[in-house]
C-alpha cells in the first residue's frame, strides 16, 4: 500500500497499487522517504505502530535527528551522499572523500551512538551495522547503481519486517537477495528497477 496525502490522492494513479491517506493502525511495517518532501507530523505515532525503513529524502530532513535516539525499530538505508547529510545534521564534520575512505569507521561510530538502529550503507559493497556488529555484503555490482534500485531494497526490507523478521535479519537477507538479483542476466548500468524485480522473482 502506498500512503499519500489527501491532495495527491485526487490525481490518477496506477490501478494495481492501493493508496491511503495515512498508515493504517494494523500496519505490520512501512517504508518512508521515497519522494518525500517533508516528514509527516505524526511520524512518531507511525513509528509506535510498526517497524520501518527510512530512505532517500528522509536524510535531508532535520526533524529526523529528534527521533533517532528514541527506541523505535528502524532500518536506515542511505547511500553515501545521504549518510553524509545525516552525519552533518548530527554535528559530525567530514567530507565525501573522507567518508568513502573511512566508511567503516563512520558507520561504526553511528552504530555505537544509536545501537538500536540498523544502518545499511549502500554502495558497491553494502555495509550493515547494528549495535557494534558489522556485516559486509561482497556481492554488490555496478548493475545496481541505477535510480530506483535502492527503493526496491527498502521495499524488500519492509516486506521482511512485515513477516516478522528482526531489523537485522531483514536487512541482511534483503541485501543479499537484492545483490543476487542484480547479478542475474547482468546488464550492467542498463538494469532497470522493473528488470530487477523480475530477477527477484526467479530467486524464489
Amino acid at each position: 500500500m502506498s500512503v499519500l496525502g489527501e491532495s495527491s490522492l485526487q490525481h490518477s494513479k496506477p490501478h494495481e497499487i492501493m493508496y491511503a491517506p495515512t498508515i493504517p493502525p494494523n500496519a505490520s511495517a512501512f517504508a518512508l522517504g521515497m519522494g518525500l518532501e517533508s516528514l509527516p507530523k505524526n511520524l512518531e505515532e507511525m513509528l509506535e505502530l510498526a517497524p520501518c525503513v527510512l530512505d532517500a529524502s528522509v536524510f535531508y530532513q532535520r526533524g529526523l535527528v529528534q527521533i533517532l535516539d528514541k527506541p523505535y525499530q528502524m532500518v536506515l538505508t542511505p547511500h553515501p551522499k545521504e549518510f553524509l547529510s545525516l552525519l552533518s545534521m548530527l554535528g559530525y564534520e567530514t567530507t565525501m572523500p573522507e567518508l568513502l575512505r573511512f566508511k567503516l569507521k563512520w558507520a561504526l561510530e553511528f552504530s555505537q551512538t544509536y545501537p538500536h538502529i540498523v544502518l545499511l550503507l549502500k554502495g558497491a559493497n553494502p555495509l550493515i551495522v547494528y549495535s557494534g556488529q558489522m556485516y559486509l555484503n561482497p556481492l554488490g555490482s555496478s548493475a545496481l547503481a541505477k535510480a530506483g534500485s535502492g527503493d526496491i531494497l527498502s521495499g524488500m526490507i519492509a516486506a521482511l519486517l512485515a513477516q516478522g523478521y528482526s531489523s537485522l535479519d531483514a536487512s541482511i537477507h534483503a541485501s543479499l537477495a537484492h545483490a543476487l538479483a542484480g547479478s542475474l542476466k547482468p546488464t550492467s548500468y542498463a538494469l532497470t528497477p522493473q528488470k530487477l524485480i523480475e530477477n527477484l522473482a526467479t530467486l524464489a
